[in-house]
């Protein structure tokens, strides 16, 4: 005789001893039976957890409210659902109500990693016409996982479409180090024909840190446009990009730190010599950073 566990449920078993022989049979069909029961606890919990499709259209609904507090109470209850919610947000990024798309497109920036799916479409986003939704749609691809979201900008980058294009510039101002793929890119749109583009571009790579090294001729050019906002722009791009390589100015070779001081000797020169009045705080970086290289310079 053996005893085994000749009933299952989930708060208790009851022993009982049979016969050897038949012991292998009645553990096959205990083995079953929990497997069973298992299978129903996680089936359960599943549907615990995933909400009600109608529940998740209602709050999109609410998304074309025109009061202000229904409408983000909508949005946050779409954020809490998580991944269920995604779907229905990607397909509210297509609403004819410009409010539904701007407000689908923020819900799905606060989901973070969890709206990866949807980058196709909030790529898409990025050529809406109307305003908001395209800005809203840049920032919630640079709150998405960045290196997945590089390539997509990249081709923005490219667009035809000069709106499509500063959008990208933004969304990659948030990316770091992850968006030095797109570098080459970004030095073309600084040179755009653009100026909302140029600007943008100018602005990214300030925020960019050492991966932005490359750029730096080209802010140095963009320092002598006939323009009010993007020479002072590129002026405090190139302090903060200097700032981060003194930081890290071990890691600079010593052809790249002799390189960089003569850019921002040229800077500086332009500065002084341009009619244009540069923001102090601006002119004031570039000169202490430029003095802080040279002498990291004549200590190697």
């Amino acid at each position: 005789m053996e005893t085994i566990c000749g009933w299952f449920s989930p708060n208790y078993c009851v022993l009982t001893q049979v016969p050897r022989q038949d012991s292998m049979a009645i553990t096959r069909y205990s083995t079953a039976l929990l497997c069973f029961c298992s299978s129903l606890l996680v089936m359960s919990s599943s549907w615990a957890q995933n909400p009600n499709s109608s529940q998740i259209n209602l709050y999109i609904k609410q998304l074309q409210s025109t009061n202000q507090q229904q409408r983000v109470s909508a949005m946050e209850s779409l954020v809490n659902l998580g991944k269920p919610a995604v779907p229905a947000l990607i397909q509210a990024l297509k609403d004819k109500n410009p409010s539904v798309r701007s407000s689908a497109a923020i819900a799905l920036g606060k989901m973070g990693v969890l709206a990866t799916p949807a980058v196709p479409s909030l790529s898409h986003a990025l050529q809406d016409e109307n305003l908001e939704v395209r800005r809203n749609a840049a920032i919630a691809m640079g709150k998405l996982g960045r290196k997945a979201l590089v390539p997509y900008l990249i081709a923005r980058l490219q667009s035809q479409d000069a709106s499509v294009r500063y959008s990208a510039t933004h969304a990659l101002s948030r990316f770091g180090a992850d968006a030095e793929p797109a570098i080459p890119q970004l030095i073309k749109a600084i040179g755009d024909s653009n100026k909302s583009v140029r600007f943008g571009a100018v602005n990214a790579v300030g925020n960019l840190g050492t991966i932005a090294k490359p750029t730096i001729p080209s802010l140095v050019k963009a320092l002598q446009e006939n323009d009010d906002s993007i020479p002072p722009s590129a002026a405090y791009s190139l302090g903060r990009i200097a700032s981060s390589l003194h930081e890290n100015v071990n890691k600079v070779s010593t052809q790249d730190l002799d390189n960089l001081i003569t850019h921002l000797e040229t800077a500086t020169q332009i500065i002084s010599n341009s009619s244009m009045k540069f923001p102090e705080p601006a002119t004031t970086s570039i000169q202490q950073q430029l003095t802080a290289l040279k002498k990291a310079r004549q200590q190697r």
